[in-house]
């Protein structure tokens, strides 16, 4: 919030706010809030987050204009499993790449 105060960071031209990890901005509401105001005009707000607490939850629908929420799984519970992993392959093998570790996980759930 310093950044936007002292005027270092401006929002003017700014149409986007993009915030990931926000189950960890518990407690943080009134500066999200603030760092509204900076904006001239319309902007669109996406929030990101492998889990949404109630709270920020409560906080979009009180802040946030025509709010969508997608929904990929339960309120307030941690993912259980997350794996990154690279496949390098030729153009012309992606989709049997692709075909083979989705069957490989899908066995796993």
């Amino acid at each position: 919030m310093e950044i936007l105060k002292l005027k270092r960071m401006i929002l003017d031209h700014s149409r986007y706010l993009t915030l990931g990890e926000v189950n960890r901005l518990v407690g943080f509401e009134d500066d999200i809030r603030e760092a509204f105001d900076h904006f001239k005009g319309q902007h669109q707000t996406l929030l990101c987050s492998a889990t949404m607490p109630t709270q920020i939850l409560n906080f979009t629908k009180g802040a946030l204009l025509k709010h969508v929420i997608v929904n990929t799984g339960k309120l307030e519970q941690q993912t259980l499993v997350c794996v990154s992993k690279l496949y390098l392959c030729r153009k012309s093998l992606r989709m049997s790449t692709f075909l083979s570790v989705y069957k490989r996980l899908h066995c796993l759930f």
